[in-house]
């Protein structure tokens, strides 16, 4: 045989897309029906109280308390700064510096009235 039998045509690319146009918009259709599903189902759960039942019973308040922090900063450096946070029965030293965060609990500090000197 020669030479110039054995070559081959190339193969011709497709010229057809892999996906048609009426294939992507019947989906991107279907994906926009199933969210405003979604949304429907999940506004109709949150009116229903369903959503609270799913919650963590830390994380559901009484529907009359506030929920306050009150927060006290300091800068320490040009690059360090310490924050002091109470919700009113906790409180936590936080400490912020370029590329770290420290966090910590700080103990039960005694009321005005209530110290270790204190008469009993």
């Amino acid at each position: 045989m020669s030479d110039h039998a054995s070559v081959q045509a190339p193969i011709p690319y497709r010229a057809e897309p892999a996906v048609s146009v009426g294939h992507l918009t019947s989906i991107l259709l279907v994906t926009v029906l199933l969210l405003g599903i979604f949304l429907v189902l999940a506004l109709y759960a949150k009116r229903r109280g369903w959503l609270q039942k799913l919650m963590p019973a830390s994380a559901v308040r009484p529907a009359g308390t506030q929920w306050r922090l009150h927060v006290q900063a300091r800068r320490i450096s040009r690059l360090t700064t310490v924050y002091k946070v109470e919700d009113g029965a906790r409180a936590w030293l936080i400490v912020e510096s370029t590329g770290q965060v420290s966090v910590s609990a700080l103990p039960d500090q005694p009321t005005a009235g209530e110290g270790s000197d204190a008469p009993a």
